[in-house]
């Protein structure tokens, strides 16, 4: 998957995570990474990771928009669990088309954001 800037590559498989397809991205025209993205086709949740040096610059929207493609094709309804003092990832999600729904159960530090009907 690729952007105009980024390229996904799908990681090696772990194993322990069932149904979880990593990924890796990398700056296009380099083997810079700059973070890494993962999603579980069970669930649906999506976890992501950019690299201190490389945030604030729009990489994890970007990556974010490209799982959620690659999310609709496998026909999964992501989410997000979002720490409630992240703000920055907050507004990724946001502008990704998330919405914050509740706070998770059991210690409620984390919310859980889903992506809004298109």
């Amino acid at each position: 998957m690729e952007t105009k800037r980024l390229r996904l590559e799908i990681s090696k498989d772990l194993g322990f995570f069932k149904n979880h397809k990593f990924f890796c991205i990398y700056m296009i025209g380099s083997k810079v990474k700059v973070g890494e993205i993962s999603i579980s086709l069970e669930t649906g949740e999506i976890c992501y990771s950019i690299d201190y040096p490389f945030r604030g610059r729009g990489y994890a929207t970007e990556s974010l928009e490209q799982i959620v493609k690659y999310a609709k094709e496998k026909n999964v309804n992501p989410f997000l669990r979002i720490k409630e003092t992240n703000s920055l990832s907050k507004r990724v999600a946001e502008k990704v088309g998330f919405s914050f729904e509740r706070l998770f159960q059991p210690n409620k530090k984390f919310g859980l954001w889903y992506l809004q009907k298109s």
